[in-house]
């Protein structure tokens, strides 16, 4: 081998010291593992203004034909709700969801129920408020009539209702039509704002007045 080309390799001795030692090897990569574990916490730590949400854990039950799952939160009891007042309103169709510009609502047979932000309400039957959904049931081209004179047979019913201790302006609403009756065959009716009140033409029994299932139309 020619002189010159002993300038090509570093020899040996030189190859030993500029190889970094062991321990410095290890303490270098104990080094970048702490910087790399420091950095996920840093990253996955949840900042002060994060608020971890997690589901409540409240019995639910599956009501009516539907099994519909009702809960009772502490803030809207909706499944004491509907129990204690079924009769008005009916089977519930879907569960606690945003309609309208409401963020928490249920539908029923009857009614589309929702939750009233008015804290001055909290813990009465006003927390949970029926939508005036006999007001888009006037007929075609006429308008409203605010306390239209009543059926003799409504009053019948609302007076039943007084004598309950049942506060019909929660279920009904104020009256907005008067009645109508077809000359032959089919049913009477008149229009609340939150309901539609029927009866037979030829019934004179308050009994027999019926309230409209107006929350199957928010099913379509």
């Amino acid at each position: 081998m020619r002189a010159s080309d002993l300038r090509s390799y570093p020899s040996s001795a030189s190859t030993r010291r500029s190889a970094p030692s062991r321990p410095l090897l290890v303490g270098g990569a104990v080094l970048a593992m702490v910087l790399v574990v420091g950095l996920a916490i840093t990253i996955t730590r949840p900042s002060s203004e994060m608020v971890v949400m997690s589901p409540p854990n409240i019995a639910v039950e599956q009501v009516g034909a539907k099994k519909v799952p009702l809960r009772d939160y502490p803030d809207r009891p909706w499944l004491s709700y509907w129990k204690t007042n079924s009769s008005f309103l009916g089977d519930p169709l879907w569960s606690e969801r945003p309609f309208d510009v409401h963020a928490s609502c249920v539908g029923f047979t009857n009614y589309v129920v929702c939750l009233n932000p008015d804290p001055e309400v909290q813990g009465t039957t006003w927390q949970f408020l029926p939508l005036l959904l006999g007001t888009s049931q006037l007929p075609a081209g006429l308008a409203t009539q605010l306390d239209a004179p009543l059926a003799p047979i409504v009053s019948g019913y609302i007076a039943a209702l007084q004598a309950q201790g049942t506060d019909w302006l929660y279920w009904l609403g104020r009256v907005i039509s008067p009645a109508f009756c077809p000359q032959e065959q089919g049913e009477c009716f008149q229009v609340f704002q939150r309901q539609v009140l029927h009866w037979s033409r030829v019934s004179a029994d308050p009994k027999d007045v019926r309230l409209s299932p107006l929350g199957l139309q928010t099913t379509k």
